[in-house]
């Protein structure tokens, strides 16, 4: 929904779903204190405490020198979608800021295969895309092997993307209560990508479903389910998922900028 452009001042993104043209600074460091900005004044405009509200710098693709940089800007929280590539990355970043290990949070945000579980429930700290009963047990049971405990999320499918994964809602209570039985894993909440549409009016309403679903799913009452985290919102919308509720949002083009070549 991005379309990038070069122009004199820097680089320059236009919203293309709503026409909304955003500047965006030269470096990292500017760019995260521009999303931080406008995060804040995006939830205080709808009457949230911007506190309330995570950042997920989305470090896919990006050299360790890009997160390096994002980091020392204060960035704490790191997604990726790929174990190839991040696990190295990780290793890099955890040598170089040996003294904030235990501050920085690898969160793992792609498609989660089966065979790659171990590994990745070694380098990340949480798991955002768990969208089946076979999956999470899975996942359950590796962790224990390994004897640690993850923080997971359900991801569900309000995008109308079938590559983009996630499980329909009406789906979701049958895999929570499925989460409810693991040992090893906590559920703290749900992840979802928006609507794929230029509609504003459907980037909304999805969102707003996630939402819906979230309050569903507390009433339901579950053991080892929690709603604290609706991980909502990318670089073209998050401002919308920010007004319909969620508490973390996606953000990897608007920090790092266009993909490296």
């Amino acid at each position: 929904m991005l379309s990038q452009l070069a122009s004199e001042e820097g680089r320059l993104y236009i919203c293309a779903c709503f026409g909304e043209e955003i500047h965006m600074p030269s470096n990292i460091t500017e760019r995260l204190q521009k999303i931080r900005d406008q995060i804040s004044q995006t939830a205080q405009e709808v009457g949230r405490d911007p506190s309330t509200i995570s950042l997920v710098a989305v470090s896919k693709y990006q050299p360790a020198g890009a997160v390096a940089e994002a980091i020392e800007a204060g960035q704490r929280v790191f997604g990726e979608s790929r174990l190839q590539g991040a696990a190295e990355k990780i290793e890099t970043i955890r040598l170089r800021f040996s003294d904030l290990s235990d501050d920085i949070h690898w969160s793992f945000i792609g498609a989660l295969q089966s065979n790659k579980v171990k590994p990745i429930l070694e380098c990340f700290h949480s798991i955002q895309s768990i969208d089946r009963v076979k999956l999470l047990n899975r996942v359950d049971r590796i962790a224990g092997e390994l004897n640690v405990s993850k923080s997971i999320l359900l991801q569900v499918n309000v995008s109308g993307a079938e590559m983009q994964g996630g499980i329909p809602i009406s789906q979701l209570p049958s895999l929570a209560e499925a989460a409810a039985k693991c040992d090893h894993i906590r559920v703290d909440g749900l992840m979802a990508i928006g609507a794929n549409s230029d509609n504003e009016d459907e980037i909304r309403s999805s969102f707003r479903d996630v939402r819906k679903a979230a309050d569903a799913l507390t009433k339901m009452n579950l053991p080892n389910i929690s709603m604290n985290i609706l991980s909502m919102g990318m670089t073209g919308d998050y401002k919308i998922a920010i007004e319909e509720g969620s508490t973390l949002v996606r953000i990897g083009t608007a920090i790092f900028g266009p993909r490296p070549s």
